[in-house]
């Protein structure tokens, strides 16, 4: 029987991970010096017999980011079809205005991209990494 090396164990535990609860989780750095964390979800994927009303699997996902200019900003997606609700919240009361002045921006690449923005929700938040 083969054995992984050491150096794999953390990739094999994710993709293991991924399989058991259709969670992917991913801890590092955007760029050099910017944290971030981001996780993606297949939503009800862990009750195989509850299908989406509507047939389209639907999928949610996280980043956090600890940007040099905004601060910590943490965005929320959940994508049914091409349908797309998004939430942003960064801990910086100017990040929060300059993120809801993109808002249109956003619904503007979105759309380049045949998704259309139902919901954006900029808010102030106090989260953890």
């Amino acid at each position: 029987s083969a054995v992984a090396a050491p150096q794999a164990a953390p990739t094999v535990h994710q993709a293991l991970d991924l399989l058991a609860s259709a969670t992917f989780r991913w801890c590092g750095e955007a760029w050099s010096g910017v944290p971030m964390e981001w996780t993606v979800q297949e939503e009800g994927a862990r009750h195989a017999s509850s299908e989406p009303a509507d047939g389209q699997p639907h999928w949610s996902t996280t980043v956090v980011l600890d940007l040099p200019r905004l601060g910590s900003v943490k965005v929320g997606l959940k994508l049914s079809g091409s349908s797309v609700n998004a939430q942003v919240a960064a801990t910086q009361a100017e990040s929060i205005e300059q993120l809801r002045t993109g808002g249109i921006a956003l619904t503007q690449r979105l759309s380049g991209a045949g998704l259309q923005l139902q919901s954006l929700q900029v808010e102030s938040g106090g989260f953890g990494a």
